[in-house]
């Protein structure tokens, strides 16, 4: 006679879906309030099935696409923020060469460092 609750198909797919995404029994567990153990055992008796194995493949896929967006919105921000710096360049520099010949009573060396910072 089995013993504790049966889980039924829509929380065990929730599983599956959850696991697929985290990769984590405990995660998954935590999200959907139910024992790590349960988890385990849903993830364990559907792994080599082709559903379960195509979700995972679909959900690398999503990780990778978001990943290059990721990656490609900080190529364009550092492209961007690079391109000032070497255009201001000039700027900075002499602003810099400003600051450290300013007189000691107008600012210490120490207000003198953060502001070059």
């Amino acid at each position: 006679m089995a013993r504790g609750k049966t889980t039924p198909p829509v929380k065990g797919y929730q599983v599956l879906l959850s696991y697929a995404t985290t990769h984590s029994y405990a995660e998954t567990a935590r999200n959907l309030k139910m024992p790590e153990s349960r988890v385990t055992k849903i993830v364990k008796d559907n792994k080599d099935k082709p559903e379960f194995v195509e979700l995972c493949g679909e959900k690398k896929i999503e990780f990778a696409e978001r990943a290059s967006q990721l990656i490609d919105k900080g190529m364009e921000l550092l492209e961007r923020r690079l391109s000032t710096a070497l255009d201001s360049d000039t700027e900075l520099n002499i602003i810099i060469v400003e600051i450290y010949v300013s007189y000691k009573t107008e600012l210490t060396q120490d207000e003198k460092n953060k502001l070059v910072a």
